[in-house]
Parts: structure tokens; sequence; C-alpha cells
């Protein structure tokens, strides 16, 4: 199953627009901002819940037209607020929604530059709605001596809003704008380019890159990257209760080129920069006390990517690309995709990355489908929600008039949205995206003697095996054998790799491959008459398949295969031309091997294993991938599924009777069932009759009416009732094969019913038997215990004439315990 998983993006609105600037980097065009509650760190239970209703909303801000507050889930506009036409924000406007059902809600824009604006004027001023809880609006516009950098609402000021001005000075303001609380001046000459805002949380809770000792638990903390002769990050810590700001540290960031953007993990102090250049770098931010009750600050610098084919700056119109921070140690990156030659239609491409071993864990093309964003210039922006759906923003510029004191602009823009849903990062997730990292970052992935993809697709066993030295030789020493060995190794594996490559068919390659992992050339070569019929082929290939399986994995000659190698014999198997399997080295008996030995994965495959199988009518081998493989995503699983329906329709003299097999190996192979959710929403109202019609025929089965039906089943069918229930209740035709579900499940709930009065009646005796092997044990023990003691001296024993239990009156009794 993947680590992370893009679905497909679906529209949330569409605007254009004109505006007064030519270049794409001056201002943006549509912007979005996440609606988070005021005051969320210090309420109650109840308030949270309330709070949690803003989940779904974003407000999106378009330049010359005005602010729309949505509602993600339902796809419609909540509020709106509207800007004159001649009107430039400096910034997406931030919304600040009401504490309760009585205080106000708040909007805010910076005010760029206006027809009505002076120059000394420009984003100097800030303009406010103030919604009350009768829906009246009021606009209040507050002009201010600095100019403004950017403006943050954060959840844990309850009265003030943040300021931060361009010359690196920060202003603590009450919401209404009413009055100044804190100010912080700098007396440098740099110049802020970016900011955010965090709050520290408790270390028992959460961990944040500041510690409570540091800073407070629940602490606003401003951080900001300016320049002067150099980049730095700067850490603001602001005391509302004080009303003071001062500065917690300060550290000079290596940046070569323009930032073209920037994000920052408050959790792990994680800061990643992507650069003009397509540079992209991942700083670890650390901190630690010093003498006078200071604070001392270190960036080091852990990955190093370069994106050579992705348009992430243009010469004259700036930044195209946009980056966002996603929870779980990765960074999502939307970038315009180079236009091949030929085609004309624009693509923008969103990446996912994790920050911790620096991979491509996911990718996902998206096109507008709009003809006019191939004119002009085209820029893109990615935001995360909070309802785990990412907000891509597409804009396409293009200069309509230029004039010598204005200049105006045709826009057109999309905001699109994607769902995503991902596991924890791990070192498996990061290594089985290697192969299609280095593809994205240009690297000649089957050319196996380029030295770039060393560390991306290389890796033999013996750069990890440790050397047979002399325990007396010294570290040079030790060194020097290690990288002769290594190598060796590796042009030994290079070799050995090249003269796979050099074979001309199929069967030069399987005989190559066969001979270097030392399996007998009568084990895989299959000699069997060919059949006609299909349906007899295919369950002659399934049992042939399944036994060259077995003899496989019983074979205890293990030949150790490096991950270069395997992913260089499978690319070669599932080879393509012109966009189609291409069968030229296709042999089904390597692909078995790989398996059987579990050796396989689905990232070696491009596009993946299942799809590739399947494009090549090899169903026999779709079981064992099944058995085999661990990391089939769950998107290929339903895929797999779709085609054996569409099959048992097109070929019923094949499939009829054969596809509801083949759906239940898939149903019982392991999965994830947040991911399984996710993809059920692919199958078609048309494809639900056949799924509904296999789950009555398995729960008819006499192994799952007679035993009881294994967990996998329950949870599948749990799955398809739930994503598809209102399909189910408004489709007339399917009610009957909800009847016969209802019924199966009724007889097997009368069946629980009787077996368990049954147990009833078995469990007394079953209680008694354990009773009297318990005695038994116990007597034994005791007979062992006295069998090397002394026998007893009987000399001084009185002899008693009265035998008692029941023969001289006293009855035999026995005492119970019971528990109330």
């Amino acid at each position: 199953m993947p680590g992370f998983v893009l679905e497909e993006p679906f529209l949330l609105s569409r605007y254009q627009n004109t505006v007064g600037f030519a270049k794409i980097s001056d201002q943006f065009v549509v912007g979005l901002n996440v609606v988070t509650s005021s005051g969320a760190v210090a309420q109650s239970a109840p308030d949270q819940e309330e709070a949690a209703d803003y989940a779904d909303h974003a407000l999106v801000t378009v330049q010359s037209e005005g602010i729309k507050l949505y509602d993600t889930t339902m796809q419609k506009c909540l509020q709106s607020w509207t800007t004159p036409p001649g009107l430039v924000l400096g910034q997406p406007a931030v919304y600040c929604p009401a504490l309760n059902n009585e205080s106000p809600s708040y909007t805010y824009a910076i005010i760029d530059s206006g027809s009505d604006l002076t120059q000394q004027e420009q984003r100097k001023s800030v303009w406010m709605w103030k919604n009350a809880s009768d829906d009246k609006s009021e606009k209040i516009v507050k002009k201010f001596d600095e100019r403004i950098q950017s403006l943050h609402v954060p959840s844990s000021l309850h009265a003030n809003i943040i300021l931060v001005n361009e010359n690196g000075s920060i202003q603590l303001i009450t919401k209404d704008l009413d009055r100044l609380t804190a100010n912080y001046k700098t007396q440098g000459t740099e110049s802020v380019i970016w900011s955010t805002v965090f709050i520290t949380t408790n270390s028992h809770i959460r961990p944040c890159c500041i510690p409570n000792s540091m800073a407070p638990a629940n602490s606003t903390i401003v951080v900001t990257i300016s320049k002067g002769n150099a980049f730095s990050l700067n850490l603001h810590y602001i005391n509302e209760e004080r009303r003071s700001i001062h500065v917690l540290a300060k550290v000079d960031l290596d940046i070569q080129d323009k930032p073209v953007s920037i994000t920052f993990d408050s959790t792990s102090g994680i800061v990643t920069v992507l650069e003009s250049s397509g540079a992209w770098s991942v700083y670890q931010l650390a901190l630690k006390h010093r003498a006078a009750n200071k604070l001392s600050a270190t960036l080091t610098r852990q990955l190093h990517r370069q994106f050579a084919k992705e348009q992430v700056h243009h010469k004259s119109h700036g930044a195209l690309a946009h980056m966002a921070l996603l929870p779980g140690n990765f960074v999502a990156l939307v970038t315009p995709r180079t236009k091949q030659k030929g085609g004309n239609a624009s693509e923008f491409t969103l990446s996912i990355w994790d920050v911790k071993y620096g991979t491509l864990q996911a990718e996902q093309v998206i096109k507008p489908g709009d003809a006019s964003f191939d004119q002009g210039v085209a820029s893109c922006r990615v935001d995360v929600l909070q309802n785990s759906h990412l907000a891509i923003t597409l804009v396409s510029l293009q200069v309509a008039k230029a004039g010598k004191k204005k200049v105006m602009s045709d826009a057109k823009s999309v905001v699109l949205l994607c769902p995503y849903f991902h596991q924890p990062m791990s070192l498996l997730s990061a290594m089985n995206k290697m192969r299609s990292t280095a593809s994205f970052l240009g690297m000649d992935v089957d050319n196996h003697n380029d030295p770039s993809t060393i560390g991306f697709t290389r890796s033999g066993h013996s750069a990890v095996a440790r050397p047979a030295l002399s325990e007396h030789a010294d570290n040079q020493t030790v060194y020097t054998e290690w990288t002769k060995q290594l190598a060796q190794s590796q042009k030994d594996e290079d070799d050995r790799i090249a003269a796979l490559m050099n074979c001309k068919n199929k069967n030069s390659l399987v005989t190559a491959f066969m001979e270097f992992v030392g399996v007998a050339e009568d084990v895989w070569q299959r000699q069997d008459e060919p059949m006609s019929d299909a349906g007899a082929k295919l369950d002659k290939d399934r049992k042939y398949y399944k036994k060259l399986y077995n003899d496989f994995y019983v074979d205890q000659t293990k030949r150790a295969l490096s991950s270069e190698m395997v992913s260089h014999i499978v690319n070669r198997v599932f080879s393509r031309s012109k966009d189609k399997a291409d069968d030229t080295f296709w042999h089904p008996a390597v692909v078995v091997y790989l398996m059987a030995k579990q050796q396989l994965r689905n990232g070696f495959v491009r596009g993946g294993l299942l799809p590739a199988l399947m494009e090549r009518d090899a169903w026999p081998l779709v079981t064992l991938a099944l058995r085999s493989v661990p990391d089939l995503p769950e998107r290929d699983l339903v895929k797999t599924i779709r085609d054996l329906m569409a099959l048992s329709k097109s070929q019923p003299d094949v499939w009829k009777d054969r596809a509801s097999d083949y759906i239940r190996r898939i149903v019982e192979s392991p999965r994830n069932d947040v991911f399984l959710q996710q993809a059920m929403k692919r199958i078609s109202s048309d494809e639900l009759p056949i799924l509904l019609h296999c789950l009555v025929k398995w729960l008819k089965e006499p192994q799952n009416r007679n035993v009881r039906i294994q967990e996998s089943l329950y949870d599948f069918a749990n799955t398809l009732l739930d994503i598809h229930f209102p399909t189910i209740i408004l489709e007339p035709s399917l009610h009957p094969l909800m009847e016969q579900i209802s019924e199966e499940l009724d007889a097997m709930v009368d069946q629980l019913g009787d077996m368990e009065q049954l147990y009833g009646l078995v469990a007394p005796f079953e209680r008694e038997e354990k009773l009297h092997q318990k005695a038994k044990a116990t007597i034994f023990e005791e007979k062992e215990d006295r069998k090397d003691a002394p026998p007893p001296d009987k000399s001084l024993a009185r002899v008693t004439r009265f035998n008692y239990g029941g023969k001289e009156g006293i009855p035999v009794y026995r005492a119970d315990g019971l528990a109330f």
C-alpha cells in the first residue's frame, strides 16, 4: 500500500477578471487562506467542537472582484465582501471567526495600491469588515506609518492581531484596529520577505521546536526571513499579557538565489526553501541556551535537491511555483510543467516530497481544462486545508493593455480541491520511491553506469557489508580495503546487469537470469500443448504458475539480488513501446521467481504491478501478486475489481463464473481500510449490482455459513455499503439484492443463536473436565515431590478404628465459593 495517495482534483470555482499589473509575481491574482478559530488554544470542549465547524471553510480573495468565504464540503459560497475594480490587495484576506454567538467576526485585507492612493501610501492601509451576529457588516479603514509585509491572526491571541512590516518591525494591534498593544522596532536595514506565526505547545502533549524552558506553552512566536547583506531567520516572542515583543534568536540562512517559496514546521523545526534556480533545500533549526539567559540558534542543511525540469521561476514574471507544509513531514509542491513539442495543453504538476529522506512520495498531473491557459504566463499556488484537502490555485495572466501610466491584464483562474491521505513516513516508504524520485529529478534510471544515480537507484549488498580484515589493521587500511572491495563488487554487478540487458529476446533473457540465480532449465521450462478454449487455458495457466511459484518458494538456494538489479530486470520484462506493452522481453517465469523469493515490489514497475499484469492479460499472476507483494495500492486493487467486472460483461463465457473467485482473492488480500474507503468511491452505480451479487454468493458458500465469515469479507462489505449507501437507497433495482443479503445474515444470526444455546449445555461439562485435569496434575506434582522424601515413621502412630467420611454418619460434602 502506498505511503501517500492523491485523489483526482475537483473544481471549487472559476474566475475571470482584469488586474492592474503586468507581471504575475507583482501581486497575487487569486489567493486562498485557511480559516482557523481564534482563541482555540484556551477554549473549552464545547467551544472546540464549535471551532471544528470551520475545518471545511476557506477564504478566497479575487483581485478587483472581492473576498468570498467558501464551504469546501458543500462547494458553495457562504459570504462575500466586494472590493473596487481598481484596488490591488497586498496579500490574500484573513478571516477571524466569532468566538461565540454574540461576538463579531472580522475580515482583514492589506491594500497595496489603488487609483486614489499615492506611492507613499501603498501597503500602509488595512481594510477591516466587522460582521455582527445579525449579519450587519461594517467596513473600517485604518492607515499605518510603515509598509506592511503581512497580517496574521493566530488562534492564541484573543483580542489582538499581528502586523509584520517590511522593515522588520512588528506591531500587536487590537482586533478592531483601534489601538496599539505592543510594538517592536528594529534598527537594521533589512527587509522582510516572508513571515509566519505559530503557537508553542506543551511538551507533554505535542513536541515543538521551541521547548517550554525557552518559551512558555501557548506562546505566540513570529518567524521572519529578512534580507540584508545575507538572508537571516528571526524568531520573535510575543507576550500578550505584558504587552511586549522581543527577539528569541537570529541565525543566518544560506540561500544562494532568490527564494521562490518557503515553509516552516513548528513541530520539528524544519525549514524548506525553494530557490529560483530550482534548488530545494531542507534545513534543521536547533536552539540551545547560552550565557545571560539568551538563546542561540543553528541551521543545518539536511537535504538538497535540484529540480531541473520544473518551471519554478520566470526571468520576467518571477515566481511560478509554490510550496505548502503538510502534517507528517511532507511538503506539497505545485509547478507548471514544460510543454512538450507538438502539444498545446498546459499542465501543472502536484508533487509530494518527504523532508526526512527527500523522496517523491506522490505525483499528480493537473489540467486546468481551459484553453486560455495555453497563452500568457501561468503560475500556481497550493494551500493545505484542515479537512485533508489541498487547495490548488492556477492562474493565467495575459497583458491586454499597456499604457504609459497604467497596465491592464486579463487573468483567468481556477481553484481545485484535491483530497489526500497518507500513512506515517518510514524508511521503507522512502526506499520504495527512490526510482520515481530519480526519474522526477531528470536522472537516467536505465543507465546503470551513470554515477548521479548512486544513492537513488544504486543499492548493492556490498555497500553495507563488513570486509573480513585483521583486527589489528588501522582505520586507513580498513577504509582502503573497504572501498576496494566496494568498487570491485559494484563492477561485478555492473557487468552482470550489462550482460542481462544485452539479451536480444525473452528466451535469452530468461535463460541468462535463471542461470545466474541457479535454477535448472527443467524447472521453469514449460512444454505443453496450446489450448484453444480460453477458459480452460486460464485455469491451466493458473495451476501451472501456482505450482511453479511453490517450486521456487521451496527451493532454498536463494541468490542475493540487489534492488538495482531487480529494478533493471523488472523494467526490461515490463518494457513499453509507444505507451503500449511491449512483449519482446515478457516472460512470466522471471516474474514468478521474483514473487516467490519476496523480492518484487510494486514500485519497481512503472505504473504499478497490477496494471502491468492486466495489460498483458497475465491474470494467473495477479493472484500470486496478491499473495506475495505487500505494497499493492488500494487504488490498483479496486481498478482490478472493476476490470474483472467489465470482463464478466464482455466475455461471459470465460469470466462469468471465474470473476467472483478473483475478486474474492482481492478482498482477502491485506490492505489499509482508510485507503480502501477512498478507492471504493471509484466504483460506479453500474458496477454495484455485480459486487452485491458476489457478496450474496460468498455468504451462501458452505464454508461461510457453517463456520464463520472471514474478517476481511466483513470489512469489505462494510466499506462497500458505507460508501455507496445513498446509491443503494435511491436505486430500486438494488433493493432485492439487499433483501437477499439481509436474509442470509438473519440466517447466520439464528445459527449463531443456536450454537450459543448448545454451548450453554456443553459449558458445565467442559468446566468439570478442566477441574479433573487440574486435580490430576496437582496429584501428579505432589507424587513427584514426595518421590525422593524419606518414608514416614509409623511406630508412634495411633491405631485408628473408626472410618470417617460417610460410614459413621458423617456425610460427604463440598464447599463452593460464589462471587456476587
